[in-house]
C-alpha cells in the first residue's frame, strides 16, 4: 500500500519520506521531481511556460501512475490535493499522512530557504507568514480529511522512525 505524505511547502515532505522509505525497505518517490524529469524543466519554468492547470493535470497523472499494488512513499506537492479529485484518490488507493508544523516554525524555515523557492524569493518574513497563513486557510480542511494528522517539532530521523514502525503496521 502507498503512503502519500501532503502538507505545505517547507514542511518537510520530501525529506521526511525519504527517510521513511527507508526505515520501511520501499521506494521513495516524489511527485514534483518526477515532473520536473518528464517535462526537463523546473515547476516554475512549467507554470510559466504551459500554465498551472497544465501542471496541476501532470500532478494528477502522477499519482494515478503509481502501482496501488506495490508499497511506496511518496512525497507530494503542496498543492496537489486540491485539485482534480487527487485526495479523494489518494484516500481510497493508499495511506493519507498530514504533516503539520507551527506557522511560526513554518515561516523560518520556508525564509531561511527562500532563495531556492522562486514564489518566495524576494518576499520578507512577513510577507512569508501572511502568504502562508492564508495558503493554509484554503488547504487545511482538505488537509485535514487524511488519515493521519502528524505534528511535527523538528526532529526529522527520530519522527521518521516513529512514524516509520506505526504505518508499518498496516501496510
Amino acid at each position: 500500500m502507498n503512503i502519500f505524505l501532503i502538507g505545505s511547502m517547507g514542511v518537510g515532505k520530501s525529506s521526511m519520506a525519504r527517510l521513511m522509505a527507508k526505515h520501511l525497505q520501499i521506494p521513495y518517490a516524489d511527485t514534483d521531481e518526477i515532473i520536473v524529469d518528464n517535462e526537463c524543466k523546473s515547476i516554475n519554468g512549467i507554470f510559466k511556460e504551459e500554465g498551472e492547470a497544465y501542471f496541476r493535470r501532470q500532478e494528477a497523472d502522477v499519482i494515478r501512475s503509481f502501482v496501488v499494488t506495490k508499497k511506496m512513499v511518496i512525497s507530494t506537492g503542496g498543492g496537489l490535493p486540491m485539485y482534480h479529485d487527487n485526495m479523494e484518490y489518494m484516500l481510497d488507493n493508499g495511506i493519507v499522512l498530514y504533516l503539520d508544523l507551527d506557522i511560526e516554525t513554518l515561516t523560518q524555515r520556508l525564509f531561511k530557504g527562500r532563495a531556492k523557492r522562486p514564489a518566495i524569493k524576494y518576499l520578507s518574513i512577513e510577507e512569508i507568514r501572511d502568504k502562508l497563513i492564508a495558503m493554509l486557510e484554503k488547504r487545511r480542511p482538505v488537509y485535514e480529511m487524511a488519515h493521519i494528522q502528524y505534528l511535527r517539532v523538528g526532529d526529522s530521523k527520530k519522527e521518521a522512525l516513529e512514524l516509520s514502525k506505526y504505518l508499518n503496521l498496516f501496510i
